[in-house]
């Protein structure tokens, strides 16, 4: 597996490689030693490339990444993920919705719970999911960062009572 890292306004990100494929986007908490670390060069170029869009996404100039990646969870899992990749730009679905799109409109707090363990931060819009009464709802990498991104994509958050 290749990793390397990216100082973004939510903090550094680690990106993660393997076989040429993304497998992975994470904030980073706490202090940690960013060493990029390379094992083929298919690892590097998709980690380069995962950069350069992430880059281009927080400085408001990306709205859909281009991207090899690789889901890795239980069939549920992915199938959540990929409802969340069809969440366009700027826009939000609610939990339910999700359940509902990834066929099991009543596992809402399932949905909501794999949402949580979306492996691809950012690349994978989970901070475009919300409550079904419009407020944010959770985020695992902060509250604060789903705000940021929410933020940088003019997703009107004011309107849900959360400044």
């Amino acid at each position: 597996m290749s990793k390397g890292f990216l100082e973004t306004p939510m903090g550094t990100l680690e990106i993660m490689a393997e076989s040429g494929k993304i497998t992975g986007v994470e904030l980073l908490r706490g202090k940690a030693e960013c060493v990029e670390e390379f094992t083929d060069e298919l690892d590097c170029s998709e980690i380069m490339k995962a950069k350069k869009q992430l880059t281009e996404y927080f400085d408001g100039n990306r709205q859909t990444f281009d991207l090899n990646i690789e889901l890795r969870g239980t069939d549920f899992q992915v199938a959540v993920w990929n409802v969340l990749m069809t969440i366009p730009y700027g826009q939000t679905m609610s939990y339910g919705q999700v359940a509902a799109a990834a066929g099991k409109p009543k596992a809402q707090r399932a949905a909501g719970s794999n949402i949580g363990k979306n492996p691809l931060l950012i690349v994978v819009p989970c901070h475009r999911v919300i409550s079904g009464d419009g407020s944010l709802g959770g985020f695992s990498s902060g509250i604060e960062n789903k705000i940021i991104l929410q933020k940088i994509e003019n997703i009107d958050i004011i309107k849900r009572g959360n400044r």
